[in-house]
């Protein structure tokens, strides 16, 4: 007998808020399951991108957990919760220390919350390390979020990174509106020539890492053209930054008359969006380039600013960098981790992570990356009913399957080792920048910038990058054919990429839109992200992973 059946959710895979559905059709020996796509269904009109297409694979994926490990072997679900129980008992709050990334119900966070506060357990902080976590850091509390209704709206785009990598189907909304009215105007600042590029009318392509720089030259020339300026940038400042123009020109390489022409258009056009993304060690100074990209949206009264995420989980009590400082110094001798990424895609921390004499961490999948400690498995968000938040507020998720057999919801985890006591946690709350630290701290950066030609190696996020899906297993490293030549490398040759801390073997690939004498690196894999160390940021006190120096040898040098 055949049995048919709709399931209905909100994609987990960014913050776009994507309405998800897949059909699963129970026949008598077997299961199917397929995705639907239905043109009426949210702001995504049923369509999905290269992650959200995934989702049954991840539903039925060889790599799913079905039993808890310890130290790599599997172990039962009752040993483990008895025995991380017994050892947590032997260590005092202080040494405890309890972290979340994705794969958290908003309600689930809640508890973890609760758990801490139960416990007395104050080193609580967010595992989610990429560059876009900053955006939890708003320098004005009046910061105006965009609604999807905003960006139909817009007269006028400022895009800041690659973000049809990050949520491809938010060109949509873009395009439609640009192409509305031959007036509307889209400008693009990347260090990398995407294809987000060749829909742009002014494309500002600065050297790696001098983003922040352009964004200042920005500000200089938006100041000139308003005359509620200082509200934000003090007369005194846009006097100094003024002074700093000729300077920020010569070091980024791009034209003054091209921040001319962006800065007037950004002011002629009343409804416009600034559209920030940010990717793994593709920038120096994550930080600044939000935070200056928040002051220029302050300053123009009538745009709104969009941050796009794959995820945003809450700050927690601590920042992981002063948690960073407290493993590295002996202080913390557990450490639960309650998410999907953490400790899997940071190979930077492990060594930190195996001194410590308890290590708990749950994942829908195997992490095999990383085999010390307990690894307990949990449904995914596909298998979940609650809540989540994405760009456009709350909302509210329901399964589309059964967890697999062997998984356990956190509720149940923590509800076997401890107490929990109920926390009402504010999914809007977010840590602040000062304006005026911003603002110095851009001129200081400015200062000190090293515009040196030494080659660098940064990372590349991709929109079909999920746990290894569809990226090629072999390492590649994409190169401008002049930077091949100076090197005497030819394309498709292998060759080692040495960093400060590592030595790799990668094939070269050319790609004509990477300036000369930078190189990118898919960051899909653990491999690849251990290349790029990680330091913490002076203002917020986060963990930022930055791009790094590096040499291309040929395999007999």
């Amino acid at each position: 007998m055949e049995h048919e059946k709709i399931y209905q959710t909100t994609c987990p895979f960014c913050l776009y808020g994507c309405q998800l559905s897949i059909k699963e059709v129970n026949k008598a020996y077997y299961r199917i399951r397929t995705l639907e796509y239905n043109s009426k269904a949210g702001i995504n009109n049923g369509r999905l991108c290269a992650r959200g297409n995934m989702a049954v694979r991840v539903l039925e994926s060889p790599q799913r957990a079905v039993r808890p490990k310890l130290n790599g072997e599997n172990t039962n679900w009752s040993l483990a919760l008895e025995t991380i129980k017994q050892q947590l008992s032997q260590f005092n709050p202080n040494e405890i220390a309890v972290t979340y990334d994705i794969n958290n119900t908003n309600e689930e966070v809640a508890l973890i919350f609760g758990f801490c506060k139960k416990n007395k357990i104050n080193n609580l902080s967010s595992s989610y390390l990429e560059p876009e976590a900053i955006f939890r850091y708003r320098v004005f509390s009046e910061t105006k979020s965009v609604d999807f209704s905003d960006l139909q709206d817009s007269q006028v785009f400022l895009i800041i990174g690659n973000i049809f990598a990050k949520t491809p189907l938010i060109a949509k909304p873009i395009l439609d509106s640009k192409y509305k009215d031959r007036n509307h105007r889209i400008y693009y600042i990347d260090s990398i020539k995407t294809r987000v590029a060749g829909f742009a009318h002014k494309f500002l392509q600065p050297k790696v890492n001098a983003e922040p720089l352009v964004l200042l030259a920005l500000i200089a020339e938006v100041c000139s053209k308003i005359h509620n300026k200082t509200k934000i940038i003090c007369e005194k400042d846009y006097t100094l930054l003024k002074k700093q123009l000729s300077r920020i020109y010569e070091i980024t390489q791009v034209a003054p008359q091209d921040i001319k022409e962006v800065a007037e258009g950004l002011t002629n056009l009343d409804r416009g969006t600034i559209i920030l993304s940010l990717d793994y060690a593709k920038t120096e100074e994550p930080v600044l380039v939000s935070g200056l990209a928040q002051i220029l949206a302050g300053l123009l009264d009538k745009k709104k600013i969009v941050f796009l995420a794959l995820a945003l989980p809450p700050i927690g009590q601590i920042s992981f960098g002063e948690l960073f400082r407290k493993l590295k110094a002996g202080e913390i001798k557990a450490l639960i981790n309650f998410g999907e990424i953490f400790p899997y895609y940071y190979p930077q921390i492990f060594m930190e992570l195996e001194k410590l004499p308890l290590v708990v961490h749950t994942s829908p999948f195997q992490n095999k990356s990383f085999n010390s400690g307990w690894a307990l498995p949990v449904p995914s968000l596909l298998e979940k009913s609650g809540s989540i938040t994405t760009l456009w507020g709350e909302t509210s998720i329901n399964p589309v399957s059964s967890p697999v057999s062997g998984a356990r919801k956190i509720t149940d985890i923590l509800g076997s080792i401890s107490d929990v006591q109920e926390v009402k946690l504010s999914t809007s709350a977010f840590g602040r920048l000062n304006p005026d630290e911003i603002f110095y701290s851009a001129l200081n950066y400015l200062e000190s910038f090293s515009a040196d030609d030494q080659f660098t190696v940064i990372g590349e996020e991709s929109a079909i990058g999920y746990r290894g899906y569809l990226e090629p297993e072999e390492q590649i490293l994409y190169i401008n054919p002049q930077t091949a030549i100076r090197n005497q490398i030819s394309n498709f040759n292998s060759v080692k990429l040495k960093t400060p801390e590592y030595e790799i073997s990668v094939r070269v690939s050319y790609r004509e839109s990477i300036p000369n004498n930078v190189g990118l690196i898919p960051i899909n894999t653990p491999t690849n992200r251990g290349l790029f160390p990680m330091s913490i940021d002076n203002l917020t006190q986060e963990i930022i992973i930055k791009p790094i120096k590096g040499l291309l040898l040929k395999k007999d040098d």
